[in-house]
């Protein structure tokens, strides 16, 4: 019988009291929910944003107005939820409802609510001690939340790139406590590729645990320099502050693509066979051009220097890569599904906005018109197999 697998969906817990925020261990100043929501929204752009221009830019990001209650009319979908209810925040009544809808087995991420401010692409804790004890916190909320019932929540793990041995400790005290998956941002890994051979330790590590590597849309940053943030959005004609977040969030695949052809070309996927890296709320339409691009480049003609890798690069990819579509959000990556039936997975994305209490249902005719097999490869047995390659399956 087939297993369904949903790749992507989060823990969402409240912390009304401050004081019960997790991360207030630490005996720091918590980052706020405002500063979480505006770091989600427009973090890389917002970096390269003068003072006085997001002193302006501030008072009109629409999530702001709404959670300070001067817009109450508009209806916003923020990034928490789309319905509050028990399967949010009890891990009972997670898997009941994963019993509902038809879910064997999920990925979860941990909450923005509480660990934002760590898995977010700017760091909130400079200090690598601090930021290292922070990002234990988080792993451990996640771990005692799926207590007892790993054999279907499968935690995904944060971790420390920038150091190596200690996120290898990291991920096999996480694998020892249920974690099928690690998060993973796509950047330099303290100063180098994540394709440097140095690195490989890491990403053996996370193959030999039976673990997947997860790229979210929060940890794909986005370069804006020599004065991408100064466009004159408020000036007349200006795009404003709908201009300047979808600008934001418009750029976050590029450093996607850049991940990908680091660890194809880089011979990672050559060197580390069974690592996954799955990628989360990235859409999925633009996966055929890529596996295109890739195989092109990988033409030994000579111009490019020799191709000594087993597998053409566009294969490496359809073997190591997978992709989440987000039909939330009008993505229409479902119509590619035939064309690349390895490398489409099955995600939820619950409870956020861009999730659906139907997760199966609201991938649609596209995948009810499919043959069964590939209806169940997307679904789960795709990951399945991935899980089962690493010599750990998903029972």
């Amino acid at each position: 019988m087939s297993i369904v697998i949903d790749v992507d969906s989060h823990y969402e817990p409240l912390f009304p009291d401050p004081r019960d925020h997790p991360l207030s261990a630490l005996g720091i100043d918590v980052p706020s929910v405002e500063e979480i929501v505006v770091e989600s929204l427009a973090g890389d752009l917002w970096a390269a944003t003068s003072a006085d221009l997001r002193t302006e830019l501030e008072p009109q990001i629409p999530a702001l107005r709404h959670l300070r209650g001067i817009d109450t009319e508009t209806e916003v979908k923020m990034m928490a939820t789309t319905e509050r209810h028990a399967a949010c925040d009890d891990a009972d009544a997670r898997v009941a409802w994963m019993d509902s809808v038809g879910i064997d087995f999920a990925l979860v991420n941990p909450g923005g609510v509480y660990s934002g401010a760590v898995a977010l692409t700017r760091r909130f804790f400079p200090e690598r001690s601090t930021f290292q004890a922070a990002v234990q916190i988080c792993n451990d909320v996640l771990a005692d939340w799926t207590a007892g019932h790993t054999h279907r929540l499968g935690p995904v793990a944060l971790i420390d790139a920038t150091d190596i041995e200690w996120s290898v400790r990291e991920l096999e005290r996480m694998r020892a406590l249920g974690s099928r998956a690690a998060h993973v941002r796509a950047e330099p890994f303290g100063g180098r590729s994540p394709a440097h051979p140095d690195h490989d330790r890491l990403w053996e590590c996370m193959a030999s645990l039976g673990m997947v590597a997860v790229l979210h849309i929060g940890s794909t940053p986005a370069r804006f320099d020599d004065g991408w943030a100064d466009a004159g959005w408020l000036a007349p004609g200006g795009g404003g502050i709908g201009g300047y977040l979808r600008l934001a969030n418009g750029s976050r695949l590029e450093s996607a693509h850049r991940l990908i052809s680091a660890l194809v070309f880089g011979g990672v996927f050559e060197r580390i066979p069974n690592l996954t890296l799955v990628l989360s709320e990235l859409w999925a339409s633009w996966v055929p051009w890529t596996l295109s691009r890739l195989d092109q480049l990988g033409d030994g003609n000579g111009a490019l220097g020799p191709w000594g890798q087993s597998l053409s690069p566009g294969e490496l990819m359809r073997r190591n890569v997978k992709v989440t579509p987000l039909p939330g959000l009008g993505d229409d990556g479902m119509h590619v599904l035939a064309d690349i039936p390895e490398v489409l997975v099955f995600s939820s994305d619950f409870p956020h906005a861009e999730g659906n209490p139907d997760p199966i249902g609201i991938y649609g005719d596209v995948l009810e018109s499919q043959p069964e097999p590939l209806r169940s490869a997307f679904l789960g047995d795709t990951m399945a197999e991935v899980f089962a390659r690493t010599g750990d399956p998903i029972a």
